[in-house]
C-alpha cells in the first residue's frame, strides 16, 4: 500500500506564466510530485483552478476525492490556491479526522525561486492527525485560519487563540446550498440585502466585535433565514457586547448566530454544512 496520496486542485503551485504574462495552472499532481522529488507517493488531479473559482461542487468533489483516497492512504496533501485556501482545509477539517494537509505556493513553478515544491515536501512530511496547513515550514491549524497578506510567502495567519473544531460532520454536499456573504459599512442602507430573501441562510460581515449599521440591523431582524454575523477585522474573537438596532447584543436576541473565531469564508462553509447537516449551526462555530 503507498502510504500518501498528492491531489491537485490548480493554483499557483501549479502556474506558470502564458505569453502574455498572465499566470494559469497547467502542471499535474504527478508533475508537482516529480518537481519536488518525492517517491512513493501517489498523485490525482481533482481540476486546475483559481481558487478564487472554486465553487461548493468544487469543494465536494475534494471532499469525495479525499474520502476515496484514505481507503489505500494513511495520508492526504492537497495542492490549493492561496485564495480560498483556508475555507476548502475548513470544510476537510470539518469532515475528517484522519491525516489531511493543504498547501500550496505563492510563486509560481517557473518562478525563478519557487516556493510551493518546498511547501509540498514539508507537507507530505509533516501528514498528522487533523486537518491543517503547511506553509513556508510553518503548521497551522485550518481552522479560524485566514489569508492576511497578498504577497508574504506565508500569508496565513490563525485569528486568534482558536480551539479546535468542537464537532466533526459525517462529510455532506455542499454543491446547491445558497449562502451569500453580504459586506457590511458604516452607514449601510438595507437595500445591501437585496436578492438575498430565497438564500438558505446568510453571512454578513459586519464591523467592530459584531456590528451592522442601525437599518441593516432592523432588516436583519426581520428576516427568518439563519444569519451569522462575522467582521471584517482580522484579529480576535466575534462577541455580542452592544446594544441598538444594529449592536451584536440586539441582533443575538433576534437569532443571529455570532461567528466566533471565524471569518466570512469559513463561516459561510461552517453555515452551509450545517443546514445540509441539519445541525444547529452554532454547534459547528463553537465558542
Amino acid at each position: 500500500m503507498v502510504h500518501v496520496s498528492v491531489i491537485s486542485t490548480g493554483g499557483t503551485i501549479a502556474c506558470t506564466r502564458d505569453a502574455d504574462g498572465g499566470l494559469t495552472p497547467t502542471l499535474s499532481a504527478a508533475e508537482l510530485v516529480e518537481r519536488a522529488g518525492l517517491h512513493g507517493v501517489t498523485a490525482r488531479d481533482i481540476t486546475a483552478l483559481d481558487s478564487s473559482a472554486m465553487t461548493f461542487a468544487d469543494i465536494d468533489a475534494v471532499v469525495t476525492a479525499v474520502h476515496e483516497e484514505l481507503e489505500d492512504h494513511s495520508g492526504v496533501v492537497v495542492t490549493h490556491g492561496t485564495d480560498s485556501l483556508v475555507d476548502t482545509a475548513f470544510a476537510l477539517d470539518l469532515f475528517f479526522e484522519d491525516p489531511v494537509v493543504v498547501t500550496g505556493a505563492m510563486r509560481p513553478a517557473d518562478h525563478e525561486e519557487p516556493d510551493g515544491f518546498e511547501n509540498l515536501r514539508t507537507a507530505v512530511r509533516s501528514l498528522r492527525s487533523r486537518t491543517h496547513v503547511v506553509f513556508c515550514g510553518e503548521v497551522l491549524p485550518a481552522r479560524g485560519l485566514i489569508k492576511g497578506h497578498t504577497e508574504a510567502l506565508n500569508p496565513f495567519v490563525s485569528t486568534g487563540d482558536v480551539p479546535e473544531n468542537p464537532v466533526h460532520l459525517p462529510p455532506v454536499s455542499l454543491a446547491g446550498m445558497n449562502v451569500p456573504i453580504i459586506t457590511c459599512y458604516p452607514g449601510a442602507p438595507a437595500s445591501i440585502l437585496d436578492g438575498c430573501e430565497d438564500a438558505d441562510g446568510l453571512v454578513v460581515e459586519g464591523l467592530g466585535a459584531g456590528n451592522v449599521s442601525a437599518e441593516v440591523g432592523e432588516a436583519l431582524a426581520e428576516l427568518s433565514m439563519p444569519i451569522v454575523l462575522t467582521t471584517s477585522v482580522p484579529f480576535g474573537k466575534v462577541n455580542f457586547s452592544y446594544g441598538g438596532p444594529g449592536g451584536g447584543n440586539t441582533l443575538g436576541k433576534h437569532g443571529v448566530i455570532p461567528s466566533g473565531w471565524l471569518r466570512a469564508g469559513q463561516a459561510r462553509i461552517a453555515l452551509a454544512a450545517a443546514l445540509r447537516a441539519g445541525v444547529d449551526p452554532a454547534e459547528i462555530i463553537g465558542a
